[in-house]
C-alpha cells in the first residue's frame, strides 16, 4: 500500500485517541468536558462511550458536592445568626441573663452540634468507614427502648404512638433481629420523630414489627400526617431535601435524619421503602436481616 493511504488511514484511527486524551488533558485540570464524539469503530465507539459517562458523572459529584457545601452554610447560617443576634443583645444589655435566655442558646449549639454529628455520620458511611457492632436482639425489647422516651413526647403534641409486634399478638415466637442496637434505635427513632414532624394534633403513628420471609425482619412506621407528595418520594432520602423547609426548621430537623436512615438500613445489609399520599400519611417499611428465633 503507498504511504499516503497508510498515513489516512494511520490519521483516522488516531485522531479519536488524540480527541480522548485531549479531553482527559481538560478533565484533569477541572475544566468542564464536551462529550466527545463517538467514532464509528466499536472499539473506540466503547471507548469514548465510557470516557463521556465517566466525565458526566463526574460533572455530577462536583454539582453535589458545591450543592452539599451551600446546604451546609445555608443550615449553619441560621443557628448562628440567632446566636450572635442574642449574645450581641446580652452584651449591649437589651437582654438579660434568665435561663430562657440560656435555654435559647443553648438550643441552637445543640442544633448545630447535631448537624455536624448528622454529617460525620454520612461522611463516614459514604467512606465505606461506619462501623457496626451487630448483635441478636430482642424485637420487643428494642421496641421498648425506642419507644419510652417518644411517648411523653407525642402526647405533648397529641399525637397517639401504637406499639404493635404482631409476634406478641399471634403467640409466635419472640422476634429477633440481628443488628448494632445503637444504630438500629437510631433508624426507628428518626423515622419516628419524622412521622411526629407531619403529623398534626390528633393523628396517629404506628410502630409495627413482623417476620418476612427470607430470614428478615419488618419495621414499619406508618403515620395519618400530610403526606408526601408524588414528585417529592424520589428525593426524601436526599440531604437537605425538605418538603417543607420552614416547618421542619422550626422543628429542629436538619434535613439529614431521612438521609442517615437510608445509610445505616443499607450499611446493615438491609433495604428501605416509602409509599404515600397526600392528605392520608405515609408508610416507611424497614427490611433487616433476621437472627435465630429465641
Amino acid at each position: 500500500m503507498p504511504l499516503y493511504p497508510r498515513l489516512l488511514i494511520a490519521r483516522h484511527l488516531t485522531r479519536p485517541l488524540v480527541a480522548l486524551t485531549q479531553a482527559a488533558q481538560r478533565l484533569a485540570t477541572g475544566e468542564r468536558h464536551a462529550p466527545l464524539t463517538v467514532p464509528a469503530e466499536k472499539e473506540l465507539a466503547d471507548l469514548a462511550s465510557a470516557f463521556n459517562i465517566m466525565a458526566a458523572n463526574l460533572d455530577r459529584q462536583e454539582e453535589l458536592r458545591r450543592q452539599l457545601v451551600a446546604d451546609i452554610a445555608h443550615e449553619l447560617r441560621t443557628p448562628l445568626s440567632v446566636l450572635r443576634l442574642e449574645i450581641e443583645a446580652l452584651e449591649d444589655g437589651v437582654a438579660q441573663h434568665t435561663p430562657e435566655t440560656l435555654g435559647s442558646l443553648r438550643e441552637e449549639v445543640t442544633l448545630i452540634s447535631r448537624l455536624i454529628d448528622d454529617l460525620r455520620l454520612l461522611s463516614l458511611a459514604d467512606a465505606g468507614q461506619l462501623s457496626l457492632a451487630p448483635e441478636m436482639l430482642v424485637v420487643q425489647d428494642v421496641l421498648a427502648r425506642v419507644a419510652a422516651p417518644l411517648v411523653p413526647h407525642a402526647q405533648q403534641y397529641g399525637l397517639v404512638l401504637r406499639i404493635v409486634d404482631c409476634s406478641a399478638s399471634n403467640g409466635s415466637p419472640p422476634l429477633a433481629v440481628y443488628a448494632d442496637p445503637q444504630r438500629l434505635a437510631q433508624i426507628l427513632h428518626n423515622l419516628l420523630e419524622n412521622a411526629m414532624r407531619y403529623t398534626p394534633s390528633g393523628g396517629t403513628i404506628t410502630l409495627r414489627t413482623a417476620a418476612m420471609p427470607n430470614q428478615h425482619i419488618l419495621f414499619e412506621v406508618a403515620d395519618t400526617g400530610s403526606g408526601i407528595a408524588t414528585d417529592d418520594v424520589p428525593h426524601i432520602f436526599d440531604r437537605f431535601y425538605r418538603t417543607s423547609r420552614a416547618r421542619d426548621r422550626e422543628s429542629g430537623g436538619s434535613g439529614l435524619g431521612l438521609s442517615i436512615v437510608l445509610r445505616l438500613v443499607e450499611a446493615h445489609g438491609g433495604t428501605i421503602t416509602v409509599d404515600s399520599v397526600v392528605g392520608q400519611g405515609s408508610v416507611f417499611r424497614v427490611l433487616l436481616p433476621a437472627a435465630p428465633t429465641v
